[in-house]
């Protein structure tokens, strides 16, 4: 999704949960924090956190010569 755009993506995630926000930051190894500093976070900050991290992850793949973590 994000490669269709960042705006598409962040009103795809406003229509989850936080809880569900959650669960992809973790299972997609979008950020290094815990569960349960996850769950104290409002469902904008979920969103950001996940955008950034999905950005992130391209530019990884996309840069030559970097290798993946």
């Amino acid at each position: 999704v994000y490669q269709k755009g960042e705006t598409l993506l962040r009103r795809q995630l406003g229509a989850l949960s936080a809880w569900h926000l959650v669960n992809i930051a973790v299972d997609y190894e979008l950020t290094t924090e815990d569960r349960p500093t996850l769950n104290r976070l409002p469902a904008a900050s979920l969103i950001d956190l996940i955008v950034t991290g999905v950005r992130d992850q391209s530019e990884r793949r996309a840069a030559p010569g970097r290798h993946r973590k």
